[in-house]
């Protein structure tokens, strides 16, 4: 039954941050007066007892496994004693998580109030982007949640519809004011992921309410990167529009055109020439666009770089 004990001090101990004093004065009362003198039952004769009374002790703790591992009775007992306890400790637990239990038992959202109204709002608006539910992040953001509320790893909800391609929630996120230059942990702006996505109708949104396309990832790459090496002719076209320039070289000397030159992405590298990407320019190992596609297996991309030169 050690076990017992264990679960008993662990439960008091990580829940000892969110009990009002009277329900810790509870918890310690259930684990003094009910827990220990159960383990303690079980427990073997402490040494200084006479052999007769160890072996009395021994034979008392296999009863009671026997009783509490095998009979009806036991199975009761465990099944009471667990519903008790767990009924104890959540009645122990501040008014908020107790009046949330009863809420949730009748359907209804709870009515929270302060800090936790803040904190309970925030989450369940990150949880609502994360499931796709319009309705609860609508309910989130009545009940106080911030638009740039984040994750544990920085994403917004607007930076989680927009990795899980959900642009009609996307599009709600803005419209309640989140900032666009929000980046996450890994410095990826939501202006990056749209871009990486092949979002053209976002990406208009974002460039439209100031996104930065200046800004850079922990990678040294911006959204005219992502949305070169992965193809998206369109996107390209309306971050040149926006004034980035066609021949910006990146990290390890690497630019636009050659990103997109790296993966065979022709209509890319069609845009690119034609806004005046240069052909000649070189990365840190010495190699134009040309020589990354050639070396990579892209013959139709070589052709065009080629006819430019």
């Amino acid at each position: 039954m050690e076990w017992i004990q264990s679960f008993a001090f662990v439960a008091a101990e990580s829940s000892i941050s969110c009990v009002t004093p009277g329900g810790a004065l509870l918890i310690a009362f259930v684990v003094v007066v009910a827990v220990l003198p159960l383990t303690s039952c079980c427990a073997a004769a402490p040494a200084g007892r006479s052999a007769a009374s160890a072996n009395a002790a021994a034979i008392r703790k296999r009863e009671f496994r026997v009783l509490m591992g095998s009979s009806s009775l036991g199975f009761l007992l465990r099944g009471t004693g667990t519903c008790l306890s767990v009924i104890f400790c959540l009645f122990a637990m501040n008014a908020n998580l107790t009046r949330w239990l009863f809420c949730a038992a009748l359907a209804a959202p709870p009515a929270l109030h302060g800090a936790d109204a803040d904190l309970s709002a925030n989450q369940r608006l990150l949880i609502a982007a994360r499931n796709g539910d319009a309705t609860a992040l609508e309910r989130a953001l009545r009940a106080g949640a911030s638009p740039d509320a984040r994750t544990r790893i920085g994403d917004t909800a607007l930076m989680i519809a927009l990795k899980k391609n959900d642009v009609a929630m996307a599009r709600k996120m803005l419209e309640a004011g989140t900032d666009v230059n929000n980046a996450a942990a890994n410095g990826v702006t939501a202006l990056m992921a749209a871009a990486h996505a092949g979002q053209g109708e976002m990406v208009g949104a974002l460039l439209a309410r100031g996104a930065d396309v200046t800004a850079v990832d922990r990678l040294g790459k911006n959204a005219m990167t992502y949305a070169a090496g992965q193809g998206h002719a369109e996107i390209v076209k309306q971050l040149l529009a926006k004034g980035v320039d066609a021949n910006a070289v990146y990290r390890n000397d690497l630019t636009a055109l050659m990103w997109a030159a790296g993966y065979g992405r022709n209509d890319a590298v069609k845009v690119l020439l034609d806004a005046g990407a240069r052909v000649d320019l070189k990365d840190n190992r010495g190699k134009t666009a040309a020589d990354i596609a050639r070396e990579r297996g892209y013959a139709e991309t070589v052709t065009l770089l080629e006819a430019r030169k």
